[in-house]
């Protein structure tokens, strides 16, 4: 990993013969230096939603009116940015968008339908190796984990809670462990109704996936509310484990779970999450047919073959296509660059700060 300025990237550009550039969080200031090697580079760029979406589609997320107006006007030079890509995307540049309904959306926000040799559609990769599936016994329905981040209303962790006080009354609350972990700025308010709760475990702190994959074997039911998704890792993660998730039916949601493998409630329906808390105590034999089906449906459309060796194909594919054209003497092991933040969770709430790149 190397890390450094826009000037520092430049001058590795200029200075190294890579074939193709894989770029993730695209922006005016990146692409202004990106662009003088599109003629001669294959240039693959990522699209994972907040980099690309108006400030309407997550008006939910500022804080006060001021932090709206200034994601009013980071949204407008975001937009007349995309606007002025997609109007003449250069030969060598394609991209890439982790689901049909972000591609859709884009389209029709930026205002222009690219070409559709200029853009492919590749969900993330899920890692069934590591998220592995064992048959869930029935009563790990009683067992309920949310693992988010606290840094927007985004994560809908607020209805989480909500649902959680809906069942308190409930005769078989008791028996329910629900298990909250996450950090961000919204944690503590949102998490308080619930501290008093003894069957609910409050835990402020990030995890590595490891460490989730073993909370997966431990738990039947994923909470996972959501305002919008371009799809939804976390949320995929556990499905591959066996975890029936219980989430909204929003942005590309419906896309990747469908209700034989998952609970759709409504946006903003904390009512619809308790109900399925409750129809899952009552039908143990609906859980595990659902967890069974949520690890055959993830694996089924995010597998390895499904992302990564699309992936692969797209960055060869250009490499081959050059040697016939414009033969280089460099070494046989095409070399591939990757620019950009990579961790998008966090580099959004940091996103304007000072830009850096990774490789």
């Amino acid at each position: 990993m190397v890390s450094g300025t826009l000037t520092d990237l430049d001058l590795m550009l200029r200075t190294n013969p890579h074939h193709s550039l894989v770029v993730h969080s695209l922006d005016r200031a990146l692409w202004s230096l990106l662009a003088e090697h599109a003629g001669d580079r294959s240039i693959l760029v990522w699209i994972h939603g907040a980099e690309i979406q108006p400030w309407y589609r997550r008006d939910f997320s500022f804080i006060n009116d001021r932090d709206r107006q200034d994601g009013i006007r980071r949204s407008n030079d975001r937009m007349a940015f995309w606007r002025d890509l997609f109007d003449n995307p250069p030969d060598n540049v394609r991209f890439v968008f982790v689901s049909r309904h972000l591609a859709r959306e884009a389209f029709r926000d930026v205002g222009i339908e690219l070409d559709p040799s200029h853009y492919a559609v590749i969900h993330n990769h899920v890692d069934g190796e590591l998220f592995q599936y064992r048959p869930k016994p029935a009563d790990q329905r009683l067992r309920l984990l949310s693992i988010r981040p606290y840094t927007r209303p985004t994560y809908g962790n607020d209805l989480t809670v909500r649902a959680i006080l809906d069942l308190v009354d409930e005769p078989f609350f008791p028996e329910l462990t629900f298990r909250l972990i996450g950090d961000g700025r919204l944690f503590e308010e949102t998490v308080e109704p619930v501290r008093h709760l003894s069957n609910v475990i409050v835990e402020q702190r990030f995890l590595s996936q490891r460490e989730i994959a073993a909370l997966h074997k431990e738990h039947g039911v994923f909470l996972v509310p959501t305002r919008i998704d371009s799809q939804g890792v976390s949320r995929d993660e556990a499905m591959a484990s066996g975890l029936v998730p219980i989430t909204n039916r929003v942005s590309a949601v419906p896309e990747f779970v469908d209700e034989r493998s998952a609970f759709l409630v409504e946006a903003e329906d904390w009512r619809g999450m308790a109900d399925a808390v409750r129809r899952l105590y009552a039908e143990p034999e609906t859980f595990q047919a659902m967890s069974a089906e949520a690890a055959r449906r993830v694996r089924a459309q995010s597998s390895r073959a499904k992302t990564l060796g699309r992936e692969i194909e797209l960055l060869e594919s250009p490499r081959s296509q050059r040697d016939d054209a414009a033969p280089m003497t460099v070494a046989r092991r095409p070399r591939i660059a990757l620019y950009g933040d990579l961790d998008l969770t966090e580099s959004m709430a940091r996103r304007y700060g000072p830009r850096r790149w990774h490789r």
